[in-house]
């Protein structure tokens, strides 16, 4: 007789996820308070005469709190390590209880539009929140921020986790709402030369190309 699996990960999959989440949250909180004063004591620093960084005071603060931010981020990159161990031991749990349920689940799901999110609409009850301590505490750092940085900030928060920059896709910064970036039209040609013989010399066809980012938006009724 065939073993019956559950039908759900195991309950402490679940409790090792939430406890990284909460400390992934703390973490996130201590880090926002260690740059704060990380920038005080640069910025301190930076208001003494001189630059003597052998017994300035100042000087020592600054590195004092530059090191707590980086050891913040380890512990933060941690974390984040285990959080996605965590989750795949629990996409493998579920892969060995999907079966053939799966696949006709999942066509359902792409059968017509809207499906899929009416699934995201019903698992938002679950997905972990911050408390409201933390919550109110973060919205002192995000006051007075204007919408380029916050779109800054959002890449660079996700770009560590992209496929596509870690696929080598590069990214370019613009201060306007288009800029022009070189190409090239025609590849050098290259050959074998004779040992202390003359290399053929060939033009490289460059143009200048204009690049203009795409925008999507939509209006809600």
């Amino acid at each position: 007789m065939p073993a019956t699996l559950p039908t759900s990960p195991p309950h402490d999959l679940r409790s090792k996820l939430k406890a990284i989440d909460r400390d992934l949250a703390e973490l996130r909180t201590e880090r926002a308070e260690l740059i704060r004063e990380r920038d005080a004591a640069k910025a301190a620093f930076a208001a003494v005469p001189g630059y003597d960084t052998a017994s300035s005071s100042e000087f020592q603060r600054a590195e004092k709190a530059a090191l707590a931010v980086a050891a913040c981020d380890d512990k933060i990159e941690k974390a984040q390590q285990a959080q996605v161990g965590v989750l795949r031991l629990m996409g493998q749990q579920q892969d060995a209880q999907g079966g053939a349920d799966t696949s006709e689940a999942t066509a359902r799901l792409k059968s017509q539009p809207g499906a899929w999110l009416s699934v995201l609409d019903r698992r938002k009850a679950t997905i972990p929140a911050l408390d409201d301590t933390t919550r109110l505490k973060a919205l002192t750092v995000g006051a007075d921020v204007d919408s380029v940085s916050e779109g800054v900030a959002l890449i660079d928060l996700l770009a560590p986790q992209a496929v596509a920059f870690a696929a080598g896709i590069q990214r370019v910064v613009i201060g306007t709402t288009e800029t022009r970036a070189p190409r090239f039209t025609d590849l050098p040609d290259a050959g074998w030369v004779p040992e202390l013989g003359a290399f053929p010399k060939s033009d490289v066809g460059l143009e200048m190309v204009e690049m203009r980012p795409r925008r999507r938006g939509w209006s809600r009724r």
